[in-house]
Order: C-alpha cells, then structure tokens, then sequence
C-alpha cells in the first residue's frame, strides 16, 4: 500500500464511523473544531494534519480505535538486554 492508497482507506474509514453515527460533515467540523474543508479532505482521502485526524476521531467519538489501528509494540528483547543492566535512579513515587 502506498501514500495515496493509505490516505484514501483511513479518509473512507474516517466517513464509515461517520456515516454510522448519522453525523453530516458539518457537525463532525464543528464538533472537532476544525473547518468543514479540512474534514472534507480527509474523508476524500487528499490529506490532513495528525492533529486533526485526531480531532475528528474524539468527535466521532472513535479515538479509542487507535489501540486497535496502531498498537504499543513490545520491547523487543534487543531492548530488554540493554535494559536490564541499567540502574535505577529513581524511586517510584509513593502516594
């Protein structure tokens, strides 16, 4: 998958949790506090900020799909080695 081609599949996926809530893009514009072009866009799959592709997914109430689309990856045991022979310099704070 290219740039294009991953624009255009987050923008029609972007216009499906939408569509399924009965929003226009009008109220999905003033809900996320971005203009109406921008969310026209981003649905049209021409591009958008990360920070609005943001606001659009809390208005739509989907930024919790995040966790699904982009998840945490684990440490990596590369990661775990280098790691484990550091020293805390820290404590963990006690409430």
């Amino acid at each position: 998958m290219n740039t294009e081609q991953a624009l255009h599949e987050i923008g029609e996926r972007v216009k499906r949790y939408r569509l399924n809530r009965d929003l226009s893009q009008k109220e999905v514009a003033v809900r996320a506090g971005i203009g109406l072009a921008s969310v026209a866009r981003l649905e049209d799959g021409k591009g958008s900020t990360l920070a609005n592709l943001i606001r659009v997914l809390t208005a739509l109430d989907a930024l919790d799909s995040l966790d699904t689309f982009l998840p945490m990856p684990p440490v990596s045991p590369i990661q775990l080695a280098k790691l484990h022979g550091k020293e805390r310099r820290k404590a963990s704070r006690k409430s």
